[in-house]
């Protein structure tokens, strides 16, 4: 799921606020996921954090801010910033 949230002001500053993440916020969509043993089919457990893949990341959501602006001196002072 991906919210864009933009402003622009009369002094040609824009930014952009972009929130990523699995539809869930900031959990784990596998957390809500039922599995069944073949020899137990009306058992329902949940998968445990080392039975998972190492490739799901620890974080689900992610929220970027841009800035975009044509003037020199606001970007200068926008590089300072992000130090």
């Amino acid at each position: 799921m991906k919210k864009k949230l933009s402003y622009q002001n009369n002094d040609g500053l824009n930014v952009n606020r972009l929130l990523l993440n699995y539809g869930m916020k900031n959990e784990n969509p596998a957390d809500h996921v039922k599995f069944y043993d073949k020899n137990l089919p009306n058992k329902v457990f949940k998968l445990e954090k080392s039975q998972v893949s190492y490739l799901v990341p620890e974080q689900f959501e992610e929220l970027n801010i841009r800035i975009f602006t044509k003037d020199h001196k606001k970007i200068n002072l926008f590089k300072f910033m992000s130090l």
